[in-house]
């Protein structure tokens, strides 16, 4: 990662900046242009030499709380508990209005059982796979009422993952649900699943608000004129991304492409459609809201702790200052 004993840089000096994101198909998109030098990773006379790595949304978070990256794609959640160490990026945040993760389970299976007997039994007799507990979803299930007795994480790369551990959950006698984010909200069906809920849509049906999913955050480490070039050479990638969408559909579709993915060409463009659009060029105003929204009751619920605040002290809630 770069250096930065000295906030001063010589502007002829290629400067190394280390991203880790997910392997998503949105995540990619929106770097493609950068990893193909399909747009310039310079600024005025200042270069930059990006590298990147992917891993999946629980390890994101903890790369991003170890200082492992200079720029890292994290749950929403998790960039709140990081924002005095990290700023938010405009470029990258993917939210769902009326949509998000779903709630999942077996069709005919024992956790689909224990649905349909009602909240009380959910909470006394439900496993739940989660996509981690620092993860958004994880989080705002229980801000919108989701019960369950016991919680484990299951990693989401590889895709199939959490359906074999839901299938063996089932097979030992545990009635067990999957929380689903990224692709296996699309993808469910295919592995004899059925929709219990979308959290997303109960989130916006309570709250008017639009639900924050993740977002890339910098390390406040960084001079604040390297974040600003770096935030405006990531604008310009997914800039360029989204006017070019087609073509990076067309290698994702190839199978010998390092962006193959699993998904069809109808799932990826309906994928791509919900989570790589104009916010994630850089995050609108309506959207902004979301995040103070998920911030406000994340923190009175207790999700979140701030220093010295209050339930009646919103005066003292962080600033989310984007770049």
């Amino acid at each position: 990662m770069l250096s930065t004993e000295n906030s001063e840089f010589n502007s002829t000096q290629e400067l190394h900046i280390h991203v880790a994101h997910s392997p998503d198909p949105d995540d990619r998109l929106m770097f493609w242009p950068l990893t193909s030098g399909l747009v310039r990773s310079c600024v005025a006379d200042r270069p930059y030499l990006f590298s990147f790595e992917e891993a999946d949304t629980q390890a994101l978070n903890q790369i991003a709380s170890t200082g492992g990256a200079d720029v890292c794609a994290v749950s929403a959640i998790h960039a709140l508990r990081l924002l005095k160490t990290h700023q938010p990026m405009r470029m990258g945040a993917s939210v769902g209005d009326s949509y998000g993760p779903v709630v999942v389970t077996l069709e005919g299976g024992q956790g689909q059982r224990v649905w349909t007997e009602g909240p009380a039994a959910c909470a006394e007799k439900l496993h739940l796979l989660t996509p981690g507990q620092t993860t958004t979803a994880h989080t705002v299930a229980q801000l919108v009422g989701l019960l369950f007795a016991s919680c484990e994480a299951v990693p989401i790369v590889p895709l199939t993952r959490v359906f074999e551990h839901l299938k063996m959950c089932e097979s030992r006698g545990q009635p067990t649900a999957a929380l689903l984010i990224h692709e296996g909200r699309l993808t469910f069906a295919d592995h004899g699943c059925l929709k219990l809920m979308d959290i997303g849509e109960l989130w916006t049906a309570q709250t008017g608000a639009s639900l924050p999913l993740g977002l890339n955050v910098i390390s406040r480490a960084l001079p604040q004129q390297i974040r600003n070039d770096v935030s405006k050479i990531f604008i310009e990638s997914c800039r360029y991304a989204l006017e070019h969408r087609d073509d990076f559909i067309r290698l994702a579709m190839n199978p010998g492409h390092t962006y193959h993915t699993a998904l069809s060409s109808r799932q990826l463009r309906h994928y791509l459609d919900l989570y790589a659009n104009q916010t994630t060029v850089s995050i609108l105003e309506r959207d902004q809201r979301g995040f103070i929204e998920l911030l406000k009751r994340a923190s009175n619920a207790g999700h979140l702790v701030f220093e010295g605040l209050k339930d009646s002290q919103q005066s003292l809630m962080p600033i989310i200052d984007w770049i």
